[in-house]
């Protein structure tokens, strides 16, 4: 019996250092571009995107998130306070892996001041306004944001941030672009960055719901920083668009979503310790009654 108790605490703290090191991270393959000119940054900080003119949006494609129980964390620098316009950054849930067929909800958020982000709502590539047009989130725009999204109901959307625990974003969910619906609460992850000034401004993602992005990819793993896609470029060749006026119609494409592979270790190395710890268990009960039915 001490023999079997050695042996699966031994495995189990073997399973234990294999999980361990595992550490979270992203690469420029899970990423599209949606629109613009600019290039995203991957690093061990992040997922960083910077303009200095016009509106360029990348999209997060390696899996869908679920968009009714949404949070993203991200920060943002620019050189000047807005006034308003001129100059945003934005995040978008888009119910299709091409962010040109897609619609959703299209969230600017614009720094008035150390502690002021304007915050607009539109339904991407319709130019549709949500109501209300605009509020004011009063959190420190210089440090990490973390923005929190949930659906109230079958027509209520609300957006919410750490920090600021009176304001609310609560808005009616258009009849005509039922984005909640069109993939089952599920949809893709866009982040971009505009200004139509001088004016540079920058945004890293860090976070999409339990999705870490920060960390070093190890070394020759495959995906690097670097690495791209030949499909995506193919796709992403096919995606111009401008933020309004554009009238395209939501994608029907279905992806399947893929587990990361850290989660998945973690999955397999809980499910071994489950089984071991019952065979475990077994043992010490057959041996148990053994024990007892020779004594009587």
């Amino acid at each position: 019996m001490k023999r079997l108790l050695v042996l699966l605490l031994s495995v189990t703290m073997l399973l234990c250092l294999f999980v361990g090191p595992a550490q979270a991270y992203t690469v420029e393959s899970d990423w599209q571009k949606g629109m613009g000119f600019e290039d995203i940054q991957v690093s061990e900080n992040g997922v960083t995107l910077e303009t200095s003119a016009g509106l360029t949006v990348w999209t997060y494609t390696k899996t869908y998130v679920d968009i009714t129980d949404f949070s993203v964390t991200f920060t943002i620098d620019q050189e000047e306070w807005s006034s308003g316009g001129g100059f945003y950054q934005t995040i978008i849930l888009g119910n299709n892996k091409l962010f040109g067929g897609s619609t959703g909800p299209f969230f600017l958020m614009m720094a008035l001041d150390e502690f002021t982000l304007r915050f607009e709502g539109q339904i991407v590539n319709t130019g549709m306004k949500l109501d209300p047009p605009t509020v004011n989130f009063h959190v420190d725009t210089t440090k990490p944001l973390t923005m929190r999204c949930k659906l109230i109901d079958d027509t209520t959307y609300r957006v919410t941030f750490d920090g600021d625990d009176k304001t609310v974003y609560e808005f009616q969910i258009p009849v005509n672009f039922p984005f909640h619906t069109d993939m089952k609460g599920n949809g893709y992850f866009n982040f971009g960055v505009e200004s139509s000034t001088d004016v540079s401004c920058s945004m890293t993602v860090t976070k999409i719901n339990d999705i870490d992005l920060t960390g070093k990819a190890p070394a020759g793993s495959s995906g690097s920083n670097t690495d791209k896609d030949e499909d995506d470029d193919e796709e992403g060749d096919k995606i111009v668009l401008t933020p309004q006026g554009n009238s395209g119609k939501p994608g029907n494409k279905v992806p399947t979503a893929a587990l990361g592979s850290s989660t998945l270790i973690v999955l397999i190395v809980c499910i071994t310790v489950l089984v071991l710890m019952n065979m475990g268990l077994i043992a010490f009960l057959l041996l148990y009654v053994n024990k007892h039915i020779k004594k009587k």
